[in-house]
């Protein structure tokens, strides 16, 4: 199980139909065109996958959802909520579905006076199978709560179904001394990927890859052949300017298809969508599904 945790991993987007309702067609069609763009796994609901604006049930639904049709990647779960009792049932259920892995995000309502340790604790105890992996999910800039280093290594250090963790702060040091802790780790930024993968990291879970797969699953085929990889590397980061400036979750969604946000996220304004269509080229066209 633990060797799967590797590779590219989108981010993954939760169509909505036009009145907010889930839309699960979209979603299993998302998922076969993610894995045949080469991705080797998908994160549901997630920080792009708009977690914290589903319900429990429906993002029990989502995780069945991508069980019973799963074109072959690995699944990880997005559980972490406001409330413990959230994050517990929906841990649990994320194994109980056949999820490989749950990512959990710490409470972030408290960003001050809380006790993570204590949190991550109740959670693995009464939520993670002893043989199962888990991640933690560190995204500071959304979240406004540090998962410090000896946070980290203390949990590394008293539970064994601690695996890795996905690491959003964009901070390479960070990384780096994660990766040193003998941790899988994945970036959430897709300009610090071909690094992370020389260093000797797991790879990425990236909300560009609902558009980016290809460009990214390039630097990460070229690194582990033995190829040239800055190349494609430059050629990601080319890409990832087409979302520069503009509400980011919106505008994946909008190229990817599948417009439709949840409040509090508003929509695209005439100018923004404009502005992606110069941009849109860049994006994977419906044909390249070379894997």
């Amino acid at each position: 199980m633990i060797d799967t945790l590797q590779g590219l991993f989108a981010a993954s987007i939760t169509p909505f139909h036009a009145d907010g309702a889930l839309d699960r067609d979209g979603l299993i069609t998302h998922l076969h065109r993610l894995h045949a763009r080469g991705c080797h796994g998908v994160l549901l609901c997630g920080t792009t996958g708009e977690g914290p604006s589903l319900t429990v049930e429906e993002r029990i639904t989502v995780f069945k959802t991508a069980v019973e049709h799963n074109p072959g990647l690995t699944l990880l779960a997005g559980t972490g909520a406001v409330s413990l009792n959230d994050t517990i049932t929906l841990t649990r259920a994320a194994y109980e579905t056949g999820c490989t892995a749950a990512v959990v995000l710490p409470p972030f309502f408290f960003p001050r006076d809380i006790d993570l340790f204590a949190t991550y604790k109740a959670i693995i105890q009464q939520a993670v199978p002893t043989d199962a992996p888990l991640l933690l999910y560190h995204n500071p800039k959304v979240t406004q709560v540090h998962l410090d280093l000896a946070l980290i290594a203390r949990l590394q250090d008293s539970f064994g179904q601690i695996a890795g963790i996905k690491d959003s702060s964009g901070s390479w040091e960070r990384a780096s001394a994660l990766i040193e802790r003998g941790l899988i780790v994945f970036v959430g930024d897709d300009r610090l990927l071909l690094r992370t993968l020389e260093a000797g990291g797991a790879g990425a879970i990236t909300g560009a890859a609902n558009l980016f797969a290809a460009s990214l699953r390039a630097v990460y085929d070229a690194h582990h052949s033995g190829q040239e990889a800055e190349q494609a590397q430059q050629a990601l980061n080319d890409r990832l300017s087409t979302l520069d400036g503009l509400p980011r979750i919106a505008a994946i969604k909008h190229l990817a298809g599948s417009a439709a946000v949840r409040l509090p996220l508003r929509e695209l304004t005439p100018q923004e969508r404009a502005q992606l269509a110069q941009g849109g080229h860049h994006v994977d066209s419906s044909t390249d599904t070379r894997y």
